[in-house]
């Protein structure tokens, strides 16, 4: 992850997308990442995808540097996204 972000600093239009499984934790009635907090750490964005009834999903900004936490509703179809 290091040396991907250090390839970033030397092009600002270059974008990098992680990915990270999560798990819920019954215990603490929340959901955790499976790779633990380095990705979370070491990114500068980070947006929270979940399913909802039916064929409903949310995406929830969770960390954003210029954007407030709001979260918005869509559908994926077979022809494309809708929200």
């Amino acid at each position: 992850m290091h040396d991907l972000k250090n390839l970033q600093k030397f092009n600002n239009e270059l974008i990098i997308l992680f990915t990270n499984q999560v798990t819920s934790d019954p215990i603490l009635k929340r959901i955790k990442p499976c790779g633990g907090g380095v990705v979370f750490s070491n990114s500068d964005m980070q947006i929270e995808l979940s399913r909802r009834w039916g064929k409903e999903r949310i995406a929830k900004i969770v960390k954003a540097p210029y954007l407030s936490n709001e979260s918005a509703k869509f559908i994926i179809t077979s022809g494309g996204i809708r929200y």
